[in-house]
């Protein structure tokens, strides 16, 4: 209150103390002192409130964030240009949704087997490869309805362009699924899988992973740029690697490494991390087109 005193007097040459009317004055002044000193002292503290807060509100393991259409809800703009501005964002939101769901897949591979999170993984990735189906479908009618509008032959080009790959990120999420049922699988009918196969795996998803960063590189641009050439090598990797351990892979199970039945398994992942490699190149693809 001395301090607050002190800088009314100097501000106005009376003391609240004294003048009645500075009181308002003083008031104001105090609480810009009180929030200064509150900002000054607690800047120095931000991680240390983070931490605290996040003991006390830990953020639940099995809750994850729904997916959602974010640019394109409030229907149509003004011009078709406009739209497909607003439809570029939600494909590359779709993407990153997909590239997420493959870090589930990722995750599901390396979880224990016999525990509750694997099945709470599998479960979350069926669930989000439901919400793709229903998201491809309302981009899909969204372009269909920008189709419709004026739009030069340039603009014809990129809505036909987001409508293919629409199809092809929803397929992402297809194969994302069809990597996860596969690995349960090999759950449910109780195999084992040996290190070496596991660790083969993951350097496969190390690729496809590659591949899915290349492709949200790709959308996230403003305009329809697209780095075909980084998409081609990661196209390419995938493919070699594929061809490579499939070979591998028959001669380990001649050599009883692993049963034949987890071969097939492996074989069949391998086989669906390139096609899905094969949607991903497919979305680069058609931006160069553009």
């Amino acid at each position: 209150t001395d301090l607050v005193d002190s800088i009314v007097i100097g501000m106005s040459g009376a003391s609240p103390r004294v003048d009645v009317e500075q009181v308002p004055l003083a008031l104001a002044v105090f609480h810009s002192v009180f929030n200064l000193t509150n900002a000054f002292v607690f800047i120095w503290f931000t991680k240390l409130i983070e931490r605290i807060v996040m003991r006390v509100l830990p953020s639940k393991p099995d809750t994850e964030e729904e997916f959602h259409l974010r640019f394109i809800t409030t229907g149509m703009l003004t011009t078709s240009e406009l739209s497909q501005i607003q439809a570029k964002k939600e494909l590359s939101l779709f993407a990153e949704h997909t590239h997420k769901m493959f870090g589930m897949v990722r995750q599901m591979l390396t979880e224990e087997m016999s525990s509750s999170d694997f099945e709470k993984l599998f479960e979350k990735i069926k669930k989000q490869e439901d919400l793709s189906d229903n998201v491809e479908v309302e981009i899909a009618n969204y372009l269909t309805k920008v189709n419709q509008g004026k739009l030069s032959d340039e603009g014809r080009r990129r809505n036909k362009a987001m409508l293919k790959i629409v199809g092809e990120i929803e397929s992402v999420g297809d194969a994302n699924f069809s990597i996860a049922r596969l690995i349960n699988r090999v759950r449910t009918q109780n195999l084992s899988m040996p290190p070496m196969v596991k660790e083969k795996l993951l350097l496969m998803f190390d690729l496809v992973d590659k591949a899915l960063s290349v492709m949200d590189k790709n959308l996230s641009s403003d305009e329809f740029k697209c780095d075909l050439k980084s998409a081609q090598v990661c196209e390419s990797d995938i493919n070699t690697f594929r061809n490579q351990e499939k070979a591998q892979n028959f001669e380990n199970v001649k050599n009883e490494e692993y049963p034949y039945e987890l071969g097939v398994y492996f074989t069949d992942m391998l086989q669906e991390c390139e096609e899905l490699g094969d949607y991903v190149i497919n979305v680069s693809e058609a931006l160069a087109e553009v």
